[in-house]
């Protein structure tokens, strides 16, 4: 049927169970000290759960997805929760070396990747 299938991909539009846990984690004395003034990296970040808790202890919080509807959904996200650190969302498909090269140049050094 037509509701059992979709001409793209929507995997980073879904809030999976993990990111709950993922996100538990960073909330806790262990996460927050782990991210606390670090330069964070979510990798594949879908809705972006566990990087915008992050953003509240990390100094600078990068969310990649691979697609780039969902990094503009992460920005709309970011806009909306996250006023605690320098924080953007941006497009990371592996092995692209001109993304990797444009994500370190914006935030120099990673400390912790999610």
């Amino acid at each position: 049927s037509q509701s059992e299938s979709t001409d793209f991909d929507l995997t980073g539009q879904i809030l999976w169970p993990v990111s709950n846990l993922l996100a538990y984690f960073v909330a806790s004395k262990m996460g927050q000290h782990l991210l606390r003034n670090r330069n964070v990296v979510e990798l594949g970040a879908g809705c972006g759960l566990p990087g915008l808790v992050a953003s509240h202890f990390a100094k600078m919080m990068v969310l990649t997805d691979g697609n780039g509807i969902v990094t503009d959904l992460l920005q709309r996200n970011i806009d909306a929760a996250s006023r605690h650190c320098e924080a953007w969302s941006q497009q990371f498909c592996w092995g692209d070396t001109a993304q990797m090269e444009e994500l370190l140049r914006r935030i120099g050094t990673v400390d912790v990747i999610l």
